[in-house]
């Protein structure tokens, strides 16, 4: 079924498991209490997940499900797609993240829609052949390219870092890089 909390719920969890095999589920974090004390949010199971409010936590992890976040705000310090069946709908959301993982060894799907993907740490770390719609490296963020990775457009601001491994190719349609 469907999973909703109310405002004012304080979650401090290791980790969430949402498993199931039934298309779009809703799921409701409300006011998100508790910031990066949420752990892991994993969904699984074949069943697809539909975010009905911003979701603020340590790690989302997606294991043979998808996650459709419905142009609500993702605030997480890694999303990692772990299973070839593994797909994530981006929409219109904005992340916040420092880390994009692909450990389904390339069969994953990420469709980036109208998102815009914003780097503002020191661990900025991409794996995965996936085309981003925006990414926006803010100042002090890092932005490490560990595969071969489309960009439509790419914005650095002052003292941000771009870094792309030795063999492998960052694709962009625009790249504007700010400030002094």
């Amino acid at each position: 079924g469907n999973f909703k909390l109310d405002n004012g719920v304080l979650r401090n969890l290791s980790s969430i498991n949402f498993d199931s095999s039934v298309p779009n589920v809703l799921i409701d974090f409300a006011d998100n209490l508790g910031g990066m004390n949420n752990g892991v949010i994993t969904f699984m199971g074949g069943g697809s997940w539909d975010l009905q409010s911003r979701v603020e936590a340590n790690n989302i992890r997606v294991e043979d499900a998808t996650l459709n976040t419905m142009g609500n705000e993702i605030d997480v310090y890694g999303l990692s797609l772990a299973s070839p069946s593994s797909i994530i709908n981006l929409g219109a959301s904005d992340l916040y993240l420092n880390s994009l993982d692909d450990f389904s060894g390339g069969g994953a799907t990420l469709n980036a829609g109208t998102s815009t993907i914003y780097l503002g740490g020191d661990n900025g770390s991409f794996s995965g052949n996936f085309t981003l719609n925006n990414v926006s490296v803010l100042d002090g963020g890092w932005f490490f390219v560990n595969a071969n990775l489309s960009v439509i457009n790419l914005i650095l601001d002052a003292g941000s870092t771009l870094e792309i491994s030795q063999g492998l190719t960052l694709t962009t349609s625009a790249i504007a890089a700010i400030g002094t």
